[in-house]
């Protein structure tokens, strides 16, 4: 491990973070897919779900013709993350898993902020461009933030999880919301 690597660690410890977890994602036969890196697992997966409609990569093609996958921490805090999802990525792919990464792990492949604002860009205005997709991004930001206040009822909920079963490809983040307990909301 590098020093600027165990610099970040140490800084990311002194403000009380946790180590990132190697994950992989599974299909429904049980074959791994997917190996990446996250700080909090369970919010990177629904990540994936809620970017699976704005990206194309092999993943998310793979998450919009499948749906919800399974995630199985292959390596709890890791202090070099960046070498244990190289190794697990080498090591399913000697073993002949056909995994949807297209990179090796680490940091590749590495996108500049600028690209990102550039991608980023090009996606606002496809959005702002197209009326019906206009209306649905607006009404998912509103229901977004109503669920951040906790003000979104559990029936609404159960529509919102059963939308992301029929169109996953739309509304996949949707999938895991919780029901919130009703007899303290509001108090």
């Amino acid at each position: 491990m590098d020093k600027a690597a165990l610099t970040d660690i140490c800084n990311e410890l002194a403000e009380g973070k946790s180590l990132p977890s190697i994950y992989g994602l599974y299909d429904s036969r049980g074959k791994i897919r997917y190996i990446g890196k996250a700080n909090n697992p369970s919010d990177r997966l629904k990540g994936h779900m809620r970017d699976m409609h704005r990206r194309d990569t092999p993943l998310y093609r793979w998450l919009r013709k499948n749906g919800q996958p399974t995630m199985r921490i292959l390596e709890a805090e890791c202090r070099d993350w960046r070498e244990a999802e190289r190794r697990l990525i080498a090591k399913a792919r000697e073993c002949g898993e056909k995994l949807l990464n297209v990179a090796d792990g680490g940091d590749e492949p590495h996108c500049p902020i600028s690209v990102r604002a550039k991608n980023g860009a090009a996606t606002a205005k496809a959005i702002q461009s197209n009326p019906s997709r206009k209306r649905l991004w607006q009404i998912k930001l509103q229901l977004g933030r109503a669920l951040k206040d906790g003000v979104v009822m559990n029936s609404t909920r159960q529509k919102m999880r059963l939308l992301a079963a029929k169109v996953p490809s739309i509304f996949g983040e949707w999938a895991l919301i919780p029901d919130r307990d009703e007899a303290y909301a509001g108090h």
